[in-house]
């Protein structure tokens, strides 16, 4: 644009504020947006944030970050949009002819926010669902946030200059995040995560970098600057494919360079090559159904992955998020509570995935986002969030068929690889922070010269005096909004945090302290994955524990407190009945009337259909300690029967047979039968040992013993267990041998192990 003709458009308000008072001259349109522009320009950063004083240190410092920025940028805008109407949302861009279309990426993208909030009201847990969880913090707060900054990002004042800064700035921050990774595994990381906590959200942020680099490579006109695009997206790729290691994210890779192809065949200039590839894309299309049914009925799926149990993991999370959707049709269970319908339709299969044992107690998340859109949001929200997507694409063919620019290719790869990714994981903060301002650039880019708007026409708003009070308002809001959406959640993130150390070092009356204080600043959604992680800790604390004091006793009352409340808060979600059960189970230890708590809840959770073999399992111990055998052995065998493959429901039936049961017989064979089907750990070899060392069957105490010390070779007592038994066995030669191991490995029990050595036998 001219200067001189830029310049004339800073009249209406800017003339109005000419001869005001210098602290005003900050109302000027071009003060506003450089600020604004300034502040957008700390975003690419926000990835790099982490702080270890606060509970999931690498997600809730980026996104109160992000909270801040988005409150602070959408005050500014709204400043502007009061000065000049026209810089209201407009819901119509050029069609490139001269003419103007509607904008259906816009509407589409505010389609999809009505009906998330509009659903939000019908959630299982409305709380939940607005605040959403502290481990991910995708709920209709966090997408509220994104939706503003991608009404700001979607201006016309943000010119080329802006986007090709912008973008640069995510291209050093990327490049540095690969290396990050890239250095972590040659450093040894099995899984690096650089600064996100998590591969799948590095990967996530990974791809987008990719694709945005090749985007940027075909549109930045600095040959200089393509050399920083290109390492950006090689970094990337090899940060992907050689660390990470996430195959949702490599084949969103494949499927976004997919979309390239796709997009230069269809909209090709030769008529014989569109027609081709409409062939090839039906004919691709029935192959690639086919092969999937078959692969999945075969079950030859699961073979053509490593890690397959977690291929299997996602089919029974995905089952459990279809009949979720059949449930709640029209409303769905609401954002960030896929939890309740996953326990509802829970499969025992889900635990038997590796190594004998559940490698993932619950999911989340169904790990594929048209189906977690299904689950939360029901219909409505399943045709809007994919309408955005149709708009997108609608745009992208339509540009690139006008103009065959090559940076429609790449934008069309970047979506189609986004989306490819999201059918195997799930969105994150820092995707949710790269997908919107993509999408507010495709609009950018779309518009008739294909490098930004044409000159709009000023339509003054309200005069000045009025503007002074807008933004005192403005200014009044966005406090409040810090205070109530970043100052008190991060308050009780910090006090979380601190809890949650606290128990784990064993100092439960600050864990208790601090609990007090998290519960005081009333963030529910915060508390909640507290309670369940102090739970845990409690739980694993508490293992083997049987004098309890009173200050142990007093702790526990405080954490099944808490249990409690979280199950009132969240009575249809069957896993909370699970969490406080195990509770029950430690506390009845030392209170038998714990137990009759404990088959309370427990056949109100098997009355309400839980497939979980832990309820069966805790609910026949529980009977058991209260003496009734024949409803303890019944259960016992019920939790088996669930799943007879699965070994850890062996281990616990031998457990309720041998300590709750005096049936070591029994217990022993299934001890074995669990040692069968994988499952042979620490926790299963020193039950198995146990029971032939109270059975006097010495060889195959000393067998578990052995094990147990290849498992665990840093516990001395273990050592000390096997030279005992050796010694019982007349085994002088070993015990003497093992004696002498102990003494050199642990020097600390050099007296104790001289004291035996003279008495084992020459």
């Amino acid at each position: 644009m001219p200067k001189n003709k830029k310049k004339r458009q800073q009249g209406g308000i800017d003339r109005q504020v000419a001869n005001a008072p210098h602290f005003f001259n900050f109302f000027s349109k071009t003060r506003i947006e450089k600020a604004i522009k300034l502040l957008l320009f700390i975003f690419p950063f926000v990835p790099l944030a982490s702080y270890s004083g606060f509970f999931f240190p690498y997600i809730s410092i980026k996104l109160f970050i992000i909270y801040i920025l988005c409150e602070a940028v959408f005050g500014l805008y709204l400043i502007l949009c009061f000065l000049d109407r026209s810089y209201w949302p407009n819901l119509y861009r050029k069609n490139g002819q001269g003419g103007k279309s509607v904008n259906w990426i816009w509407i589409s993208l505010a389609a999809y926010m009505a009906v998330l909030i509009l659903t939000t009201f019908f959630s299982v847990d409305i709380a939940k669902s607005f605040f959403g969880s502290i481990g991910f913090m995708n709920g209709l707060l966090t997408l509220l946030h994104f939706f503003l900054l991608f009404m700001v990002f979607s201006q016309a004042f943000l010119d080329r200059k802006f986007w090709i800064l912008f973008f640069r700035l995510n291209m050093s921050v990327g490049i540095f995040i690969s290396a990050y990774a890239l250095v972590q595994k040659i450093g040894g990381a099995a899984a690096p995560m650089a600064t996100f906590g998590n591969q799948a959200y590095l990967s996530g942020y990974l791809v987008f970098i990719i694709f945005q680099a090749l985007t940027l490579f075909w549109w930045d006109n600095k040959n200089n600057w393509k050399i920083l695009h290109s390492v950006a997206g090689a970094a990337s790729l090899l940060a992907i494919f050689l660390a990470t290691d996430i195959r949702g994210s490599k084949l969103g890779v494949a499927a976004g360079l997919l979309a390239i192809i796709l997009l230069y065949g269809l909209a090709n200039e030769k008529e014989k090559i569109r027609k081709s590839f409409r062939w090839l894309i039906v004919l691709g299309l029935a192959v690639g159904v086919s092969v999937c049914v078959y692969a999945i009925k075969s079950g030859k799926i699961y073979s053509a992955f490593e890690r397959s149990y977690t291929v299997k993991t996602r089919l029974v999370a995905w089952e459990a998020g279809l009949r979720g959707f059949g449930d709640k049709f029209l409303t769905g269970y609401g954002l960030e509570n896929y939890t309740v319908p996953f326990e509802k339709y829970f499969q025992p299969t889900y635990y038997n995935q590796g190594r004998g044992s559940s490698t993932e107690f619950g999911a989340d998340s169904p790990h594929n986002k048209i189906i977690e859109v299904a689950v939360s949001n029901g219909v409505f929200g399943l045709f809007a969030y994919l309408g955005i997507f149709v708009a997108v694409y609608q745009l992208i063919y339509a540009r690139y068929r006008a103009s065959h620019q090559k940076i429609f290719l790449g934008l069309a790869g970047l979506f189609g690889a986004y989306l490819a990714h999201l059918l195997f994981i799930f969105d994150t903060v820092v995707t949710l922070l790269l997908f919107f301002p993509s999408v507010a650039f495709l609009i950018f880019i779309s518009y008739a010269d294909g490098t930004g708007p044409a000159e709009k026409e000023e339509k003054v708003g309200i005069a000045f005096g009025k503007m002074v009070s807008i933004a005192g308002v403005v200014a009044i809001i966005f406090c409040t909004s810090v205070f109530y959406f970043v100052w008190k959640p991060a308050k009780a993130v910090w006090y979380a945090n601190q809890a949650i150390n606290s128990a784990k070092a064993g100092k439960y009356a600050e864990t208790s302290d601090n609990l007090d204080s998290l519960h005081r600043e009333n963030v529910y959604s915060v508390e909640e994955s507290a309670i369940l992680e102090i739970g845990k800790i409690t739980q694993i604390n508490f293992f083997d524990k049987i004098d309890f004091t009173q200050d142990d006793k007093k702790y526990f009352e405080k954490i099944i407190g808490l249990a409690e409340y979280n199950l009132q808060r969240n009575p249809d979600n069957l896993h909370y009945f699970i969490e406080l059960a195990s509770l029950y189970d430690r506390a009845g230890r030392y209170d038998q009337n714990y137990y009759a708590k404990n088959i309370e809840l427990l056949e109100r959770d098997l009355q309400r259909g839980t497939k979980r073999m832990e309820a069966y399992m805790m609910l026949a111990d529980a009977y058991g300690a209260t003496g009734n055998r024949t409803r303890a052995e019944e259960l016992g065998l019920a939790g088996v029967a669930l799943d007879p493959t699965y070994g850890y429901g062996y281990f616990l039936l031998g457990n309720i047979y041998f300590y709750k049961l005096g049936d070591a017989a029994r217990a022993n064979e299934n001890f074995e039968k669990a040692f069968e089907y994988g499952y042979k750990n620490v926790n299963s070899l020193k039950s198995y040992a146990d029971v032939n060392v109270k059975t006097d069957n010495l060889p195959k105490a000393i067998a578990a013993f052995e094990d147990l010390i290849k498992l665990n070779p840093k516990d001395p007592q273990q050592y000390a267990n096997l030279v005992m038994l050796y010694y019982n066995n007349k085994d002088y030669q070993k015990a003497r041998d093992m004696a002498e191991k102990t003494k050199k490995k642990f020097p600390g029990t050099q007296a104790r192990i001289d004291a035996f050595l003279k008495i084992i036998p020459k």
